[in-house]
């Protein structure tokens, strides 16, 4: 009994200690069942390019912006001028050809401008690049827009290429006015067919009382309104006016609204206004009507052109 006593005793010491020898003395193994694993740091990094690029240009106000090509996507928006930029992104490793495009507030999408392969080995800035603003010609109504920031008076020269026929036109910005007058109605109407509100709002700079005086054509038929109201503005307040016209039944024909008047003419009062030009009409009986919104501060002389039965051009 004792015999066994020691030899039991010796193998309990001596089978560790040889299984801790064994396990010390390799580096990496399956010993007796025990695996030993060396442990290492590992660094992974990844690069898109050495070099940036950056670049700018100018398309619709707020148009949404994309930049694609083949290793290249990326979006951004313009701001309230038309300006976007791509600042300090990662050049490819190879030059490539990328394009870019314009999707305005309305959804129409501008064609591509697509750019050269750019040089890849230095920091590039490529601008301004210029993409082509939005139109829609699936109508026969044209729009553009252009913000303008200096004071004065603006020439305009639109030219249609396919006949070379020309319309001159300009318009001058303020910095100040007494009344700012916004208007909403019908640029094109059919005569035959109904008829139609022209909506006036003004906002008082000053204080008024008096007249304010629509000038309407003398063969046009004021329904159940009126085209002069006297009224009293306070500085700051904003009124809206209104009167319901039927055109007479001539069709193609250009007729005028305005301008509006605020203040008598006939005295010398010393506060009169009178809005810059008249508001266009086009009588078009062939074409749907279209419906035009314009806002202007009077001085503002934008209106709807239409040239007989197909306009061949339109500005506003």
């Amino acid at each position: 009994m004792r015999k066994n006593f020691f030899l039991i005793m010796f193998f309990l010491l001596v089978i560790p200690l040889q299984l801790g020898y064994l396990y010390l003395s390799k580096e990496q193994g399956n010993i007796a069942g025990i695996t030993t694993i060396e442990t290492k740091s590992v660094l992974n990094s990844a690069s898109i390019g050495e070099f940036h690029f950056s670049l700018f240009g100018y398309t619709s106000p707020l148009a949404e912006v994309s930049f694609n090509g083949q290793g290249i996507s990326d979006q951004t928006t313009a701001d309230t001028t038309g300006y976007f930029e791509f600042n300090n992104r990662f050049s490819p490793y190879s030059p490539r050809e990328a394009c870019l495009s314009s999707k305005d507030q309305f959804g129409r999408i501008s064609s591509p401008v697509c750019l050269a392969p750019f040089p890849t080995q230095y920091d590039v800035t490529i601008g301004p690049v210029i993409i082509p603003p939005t139109i829609s010609l699936d109508k026969p109504d044209y729009f553009t827009y252009q913000k303008l920031d200096a004071i004065g008076t603006y020439k305009m020269s639109l030219t249609n290429l396919d006949n070379n026929f020309q319309i001159d036109d300009q318009f001058e910005v303020r910095e100040t006015l007494p009344f700012e007058v916004e208007r909403v109605g019908a640029t094109r109407i059919n005569p035959f067919k109904s008829d139609y509100t022209m909506t006036i709002k003004i906002k008082a700079n000053e204080d008024y009382k008096g007249e304010i005086k629509e000038i309407v054509p003398d063969n046009f038929k004021i329904i159940n309104s009126s085209t002069s109201w006297n009224t009293k503005l306070i500085k700051g307040e904003e009124k809206t006016f209104s009167y319901i016209y039927h055109a007479p039944k001539i069709s193609p024909e250009i007729f005028l609204l305005g301008p509006l008047t605020i203040g008598d003419f006939s005295i010398n009062s010393g506060q009169v206004f009178q809005e810059a030009r008249s508001w266009q009409l086009a009588s078009d009986a062939t074409f749907q009507m279209q419906t035009g919104y314009y806002i202007g501060d009077g001085t503002d002389s934008r209106a709807i052109t239409g040239i007989g039965f197909q306009p061949e051009l339109l500005l506003i």
